[in-house]
């Protein structure tokens, strides 16, 4: 093949990747893979390692519980992917957003198993102090 011909191939080809959306995630991908999550959580395989130890105990119980013909319901991916949470916070405790996360999860879990919850009252919500600096009306 005329080496003009390869050259606008690789050209035609570099192109369409870097415009392929496919292309794109995978790149993002691999940033995020090598990058801020290896930093945060470790190597990929020894998090999921441990995700699948957390999971299998908690599917190996629900079957216990729920008998062979269990499925896995909405409240239990919830249940899981907390799970999944708590593994990263074996690796990293101080990171914030897992704590987050964890809480979403649970209040996911929470509505789609129809759990009552007045049990409990709500405690009210208490609104930090405004200063003097951040109170628009004390400007006036």
């Amino acid at each position: 093949m005329d080496i003009r011909i390869q050259h606008a191939a690789r050209k035609r080809y570099r192109m369409n990747q870097k415009d392929d959306p496919a292309a794109i995630l995978l790149r993002q991908s691999l940033t995020i893979v090598t990058g801020a999550r290896r930093g945060a959580y470790g190597n990929p395989e020894d998090s999921f390692e441990c995700i699948a130890n957390l999971w299998d105990a908690y599917i190996a119980r629900r079957r216990a519980v729920m008998g062979t013909a269990f499925h896995l319901a909405a409240a239990d991916v919830a249940a899981m992917m907390a799970l999944m949470k708590t593994a990263r916070l074996a690796e990293t405790p101080s990171h914030a957003d897992s704590w987050r996360d964890i809480a979403g999860y649970a209040a996911c879990g929470a509505r789609a198993s129809g759990a009552d919850l007045s049990d409990m009252p709500l405690l009210p919500v208490v609104e930090p102090p405004i200063s003097p600096q951040d109170d628009p009306q004390a400007a006036s």
